[in-house]
């Protein structure tokens, strides 16, 4: 959980017998109680420790003092003058290394975890709200364990960044200073064995601190977890502060505390922060982010349909009975969000089979008499909805004879730079041969008009 940061291999168990009867303590525990009883109780620890074994606890970071009959509670923090841990048997045998690693926690200086936007009636943020997080143990995804009645889950990113446990080196973080957006592949932030990024980190917006982008997956400490997810994570308060700091894990746009494939964390309005999962493998252990930072005002996206491009620029793309295809093009998307596409069409069939959710749309264009009007609808993976329209004008078989006929005849260098009436006979000869006698009548029709 601190990433090598911290080693306990020198921690050493002693058996004590505390001056003080199990009467004296309860009387203690009842008045005055609290932090005056807790601190009593870690005076005598430290004392019997001196005095059964000629060692002094300043030796060692804290003091975790475990009793055999049942106590007053478990608590962590801060007690006569030193970080300390306490706890009896019961809760050894019940909630385990659970209990111990929340409270551990607070021996080293968390605070419980909480949930962006949860807060009480008076405003204030409340605890236990992170359930991928140790530190909110009373609610949290915790496992049965064998020895200890229960264990996990592991710490969060940003509460190891609080500690300064956090592998910085292992963070992707963007170094420009201008707005990106970035792909990235993160490991499970656990698993310092595994080569790439343990995290990522985001601008963050109105006032937060930055976000931290983490991947997590159900083993070890976190196998109750109910599946692989991405998390995202703002810090409350110094950094390195004793206690009196929270982490927040933050919600997806639909609510939601962890992210699957397809979901999207977005924060602000100009300048926003956006996170969304493309993709979760468990068997390379491997997410696949999208992270966006945007320091303009968002705007809402544009769509519009384009014409097709006509191998031969002389054919009429609206001809009737022609084959017409469509696509579009979107503007103002910076972050390349994930949306859906919807086509529809009045006045015209689409060939058989075509999909009307796909990139490009294909219609049969009908008689030239008949109006055709093609749509698409574009939704956006936060909601956002655009549309755009087009009426095409279908042009008869005659009228686009007509034109090409033209077009074909400009076409070709020699005509350009003379009037019509002094084109070559022989090369109009040529060309005429590719029309029936109906379509040189609707030529000459054009023609006699010139």
């Amino acid at each position: 959980m601190s990433h090598g940061t911290i080693d306990v291999s020198g921690t050493t168990v002693f058996a004590c017998t505390l001056d003080r009867t199990i009467a004296e303590a309860a009387a203690l525990a009842q008045s005055p109680g609290g932090a005056a009883y807790q601190n009593d109780t870690f005076k005598r620890a430290k004392e019997a420790l001196t005095k059964h074994y000629g060692v002094d606890w300043n030796s060692y970071y804290g003091v975790a003092v475990s009793f055999q009959s049942p106590d007053f509670g478990a608590q962590g923090g801060w007690y006569d003058g030193g970080p300390g841990v306490f706890m009896d048997l019961r809760y050894l045998l019940s909630s385990g290394t659970a209990a111990w690693g929340q409270e551990m926690g607070h021996a080293f200086g968390l605070d419980h975890s909480r949930a962006d936007g949860v807060v009480d009636a008076n405003g204030v943020g409340i605890d236990y709200q992170d359930p991928w997080d140790v530190m909110s143990t009373r609610n949290a995804y915790s496992i049965p364990d064998g020895n200890y009645g229960m264990a996990g889950p592991g710490l969060n990113a940003w509460n190891m960044r609080g500690r300064a446990w956090l592998d910085e080196s292992r963070i992707w973080k963007d170094t420009s200073g201008n707005d990106f957006s970035q792909l990235v592949s993160h490991r499970p932030l656990h698993h310092r064995n595994l080569n790439g990024y343990l995290g990522a980190e985001l601008p963050g917006i109105g006032g937060h601190s930055p976000y931290l982008v983490e991947f997590r997956v159900a083993t070890e400490w976190d196998s109750a977890i109910p599946s692989p997810a991405v998390l995202v994570h703002r810090f409350e308060g110094p950094a390195g502060q004793f206690l009196g700091t929270h982490s927040y894990i933050m919600k997806g746009t639909k609510g939601q505390k962890s992210l699957a494939v397809g979901d999207v964390f977005e924060s602000g309005a100009g300048p926003y922060s956006r996170v969304r999962v493309l993709s979760i493998d468990t068997t390379s252990q491997t997410a696949m982010v999208q992270l966006c930072y945007s320091s303009a005002p968002k705007v809402v996206p544009t769509v519009k349909i384009g014409a097709p491009q006509a191998i031969d620029p002389c054919t009429v793309a609206t001809a009737e009975g022609s084959i017409y295809k469509a696509g579009f093009s979107l503007s103002n998307v910076p972050c390349s969000p994930a949306y859906t596409i919807l086509w529809s069409v009045s006045g015209a069939n689409s060939i058989p089979g075509q999909l009307i959710d796909g990139p490009f749309f294909s219609i049969v264009l009908p008689d030239h008499t008949v109006p055709v009007a093609l749509s698409v609808t574009i939704t956006f993976d936060d909601g956002t909805i655009v549309t755009d329209s087009d009426q095409i004008k279908v042009v008869s078989q005659a009228e686009a004879s007509w034109r090409y006929f033209l077009c074909s005849l400009l076409q070709r260098e020699r005509f350009r730079p003379i009037p019509w009436w002094q084109w070559e006979p022989r090369q109009i000869g040529d060309l005429l041969q590719n029309y029936s006698q109906q379509e040189l009548a609707d030529v000459e029709q054009h023609l006699d008009g010139v």
